[in-house]
């Protein structure tokens, strides 16, 4: 082994490297010391969805913005983002989900919350994972978020699940006007 060949392009996983561990050669497969690619899908919905008062409403997505893995399906379990099996032997260990709405017509002193749902409808026990609420104080629109870190392996999903005290309700339709951000979406990246 000389090195005289430079490498051209990037490394394919399969492709290795030779080390020196004390002084003894060993070889290690590219996909150990490589960055991995991104992995991730950003579902949106083209409707506004009702939330019915003292009701746990789980929101659907029928379009994406992205999706690398296929994570999210337009039509089957569209109220889902599913841990993909990563090609290359990736694994996907943790990820971080996020979502926000856009709640209209407020009532004064009523709560509006989002919830991520690992694994399971709101009902279900130890299903709710991250909560974000806005206590209205008056009445109109407001946006509520919600964002959190989770474990996971292949198979595994999540999903938003919405609830209001107050009366009848929608989440605004993800229009995208301002190209610049949606004012309702479901996110989901691979971050180890």
């Amino acid at each position: 082994i000389t090195g005289a060949t430079a490498l051209a392009a990037i490394p394919a996983t399969s492709d290795e490297f030779v080390i020196s561990d004390g002084g003894v050669l060993k070889r290690i497969d590219a996909e150990y010391v490589m960055q991995p690619a991104f992995s991730g899908a950003r579902a949106i919905h083209s409707v506004a969805q009702a939330v019915g008062q003292n009701d746990d409403t789980t929101l659907v997505w029928d379009s994406e913005d992205f999706d690398t893995d296929s994570w999210h399906d337009n039509t089957t379990n569209n109220s889902r983002l599913t841990v993909p099996t990563l090609s290359g032997g990736r694994a996907v260990n943790y990820v971080l989900v996020t979502a926000h709405g856009s709640w209209n017509s407020l009532q004064d002193d009523e709560t509006y919350e989002m919830r991520i749902l690992q694994g399971g409808a709101p009902n279900t026990a130890n299903s709710r994972q991250g909560q974000g609420a806005k206590f209205a104080s008056n009445t109109g629109s407001a946006v509520v978020g919600v964002s959190s870190i989770f474990s996971c392996s292949a198979g595994d999903y999540f999903e938003i699940g919405c609830s209001t005290a107050g009366d009848n309700t929608t989440i605004s339709a993800s229009n995208n006007s301002s190209a610049t951000g949606y004012f309702a979406s479901f996110e989901i990246m691979r971050i180890g």
